[in-house]
């Protein structure tokens, strides 16, 4: 209501250094948030830059002004704003997973969306405990009350053929199918140089990553390397 923090203090009979610890609670368990609407003139030619640069649609950079720090955080932020005005009733939205992915739930303002879908884009991830695909597509999926659908498999196998039996013979076709058609994918980009989700789950080795850094990988999209010219 535009009440200042000694107005607050005033109505509920307690101190002002009290309101400020409570919104600093608040803000930690995310029940407050604060954000700057004002435009932010080089962030914008930066954006442009890059989507023409890319030949990408829309850009959205986050600022973080601590270069040595984690900014999986103001990344996730500014994902969970974009992704809040995004989701619209009778979508099939892909989703795959990762510490970024994750950590946008609490910025996504959820809805109950009609005829709203949620496809998991990778297997599961039996030694990751906090960060799985399965997890995060179901909890992305409860915030819009979206029916979520996932790939019971594991998400890397041991060989090529012991894939093709899963897809032809254990009923994921259907999934994959749901997977060709659509509205929106909402995946995160890893790096190789540091031990990113996918090296923390253990399913490729020190010696895997070296070897992928030599071959001129410098990340992956749900375990598909790329080079720097984001081809496979």
């Amino acid at each position: 209501e535009g009440a200042t923090q000694n107005d607050i203090a005033t109505q509920l009979g307690i101190s002002r250094v009290m309101v400020v610890r409570l919104l600093a609670d608040a803000r930690r368990r995310n029940e407050v948030r604060i954000t700057i609407a004002a435009p932010l003139t080089d962030l914008l030619l930066l954006e442009r830059e890059v989507e023409t640069r890319f030949a990408i649609n829309r850009v959205i950079v986050a600022p973080f002004a601590d270069a040595d720090a984690d900014p999986v955080k103001v990344i996730a932020a500014a994902a969970g704003n974009f992704i809040s005005g995004a989701m619209r009733d009778g979508m099939t939205v892909g989703v795959g997973w990762g510490r970024t992915l994750s950590n946008t739930l609490p910025f996504i303002l959820g809805a109950t969306l009609d005829d709203f879908r949620v496809v998991s884009l990778l297997g599961g991830i039996a030694a990751a405990r906090r960060f799985n695909p399965a997890e995060f597509a179901w909890q992305f999926a409860e915030l819009f009350q979206g029916e979520g659908f996932l790939i019971p498999a594991p998400a890397v196998v041991d060989s090529p053929e012991t894939k093709y039996a899963l897809l032809e013979r254990c009923g994921l076709s259907a999934i994959f199918e749901m997977a060709d058609k659509l509205d929106m994918a909402l995946l995160s980009c890893g790096g190789i140089s540091t031990l990113t989700t996918s090296y923390r789950t253990g399913y490729l080795s020190e010696a895997d990553r070296r070897s992928l850094i030599e071959a001129g990988a410098i990340g992956d999209v749900l375990y598909n390397f790329i080079n720097q010219d984001r081809s496979e």
